[in-house]
């Protein structure tokens, strides 16, 4: 299986994500719930599509390869 590098470091803490920047959609409160369709395929490396489902469905983030996919992941949760 396949893992990325915080993944890899399981002694060392994983990384927070990045920081909200202007034009981020707004931030709800976990209670209200949130959930994230993740679509995997391979072109020439893994690529992966992030779409919030929260009406309307946008697309969060485009990553190549397995760490930047972990850590577009990982910064979606960091901004629930």
């Amino acid at each position: 299986m396949t893992t990325c590098r915080a993944c890899d470091r399981r002694d060392a803490a994983a990384p927070s994500g990045r920081p909200t920047e202007p034009g981020d959609p707004p931030v709800r409160p976990v209670d209200a719930g949130a959930a994230l369709i993740l679509r995997v395929w391979r072109d020439d490396g893994l690529r992966a599509r992030l779409l919030a489902v929260d009406p309307p469905q946008r697309t969060v983030a485009t990553a190549q390869g397995v760490d930047e996919i972990c850590d577009a992941v990982r910064a979606w949760l960091s901004n629930l």
